[in-house]
């Protein structure tokens, strides 16, 4: 959560994961300081919420790859879609 980037977003959606919990203070700490509005959470029941999230997820590491820096990244990134 460190390498968080410093920008102002309005909405943040996550999936249910524990790097997500409101219990996380890192997490909870950044939401409060960059999120506008507010943090949502997928419904655990809901998988075309998790299929916007996921296929945003694959956008991000084709951008990555095409950027180069998959290697730099390749840990986090095989932490987000486990």
């Amino acid at each position: 959560m460190k390498k968080l980037l410093k920008i102002r977003y309005d909405n943040l959606l996550t999936d249910n994961g524990p790097q997500f919990s409101r219990k996380n203070r890192v997490i909870r700490e950044y939401c409060e300081k960059y999120i506008n509005e507010k943090h949502i959470w997928t419904s655990v029941h809901h998988p075309q919420t998790m299929r916007k999230l996921s296929a945003f997820q694959l956008r991000l590491i084709i951008a990555m790859l095409m950027f180069g820096r998959l290697n730099k990244d390749r840990n986090h990134l095989y932490a987000i879609n486990v």
